[in-house]
Order: C-alpha cells, then structure tokens, then sequence
C-alpha cells in the first residue's frame, strides 16, 4: 500500500531504537549529554540531529538546549547562550590543563638517564 499524497514530515521522520527514544526522553527532561550517551550509547553527533527530526527539544538555559537551537539553525536565546560560553571556556581550559600536563610529562622523561639498551632507567636506577 502506498502513502497517501498529502503524506506529512512526520510520516517520514527515522524509525527509533528503544535507545534512541530513551535518549529523546532524558534529552526533553533535561539529562546533560554525557548521562545520555552512558545511559544508551546514543552518539551526541547523533542524537541532536535526531532530536530535530522529532522535534525535541531540551531545556533552554542548558548546554544542551543550545546544542538543540544550533542543530535546528536557530540563533540561540541568551540563557543558553550564558551557558554554551561557559561550557565553551570549561573545555578550552581543561584542553589546556592537559596540553600542559602531557609537556610537562614528556619534559621530565626526556632528561632520564639512559640504560645500556636504550630505554630510560627507572627512578630506582635499574635498567627497565
């Protein structure tokens, strides 16, 4: 049997997984990404995407909520908008914490002493 011609959008939105209508939900009532994507191992690239397929939403003044507005090509409102740049410099700080730590690390390795078969000694002095 065919579709109807007056078929609407919702007629040809995906079908979903269980895992990816647990997502919707907890992504509607306001879970942060990262409880969604441990809870059903729905991607976040995905699970946006998704949400403006079935018209979802998630709560504005929410990192994710403005992740919704960016997904739907909206501007975002100003408590999202607070909130995606604080979220945005807490990653930019943490990407640099790490950046630090890995040259620090690779600067106290790189000063070890060597053993004879070329690998660094350990901190007791014995050839690793």
């Amino acid at each position: 049997m065919t579709a109807p011609s007056n078929a609407t959008a919702e007629d040809e939105r995906p079908r979903l997984s269980a895992a990816q209508a647990v997502a919707l939900t907890l992504l509607r009532d306001g879970s942060p990404a990262a409880t969604i994507q441990r809870r059903t191992g729905i991607a976040l690239q995905g699970l946006y995407p998704l949400a403006v397929a079935w018209q979802i939403t998630a709560p504005c003044g929410t990192v994710e909520g403005a992740e919704c507005h960016i997904a739907r090509g909206e501007d975002t409102c100003k408590p999202c908008q607070r909130v995606k740049g604080k979220a945005d410099a807490q990653a930019r700080a943490q990407r640099k914490i790490r950046d630090t730590r890995r040259q620090v690390t690779a600067t106290r390795t790189s000063h070890r002493p060597q053993a004879r078969n070329g690998r660094p000694r350990s901190r007791h002095g014995a050839a690793t």
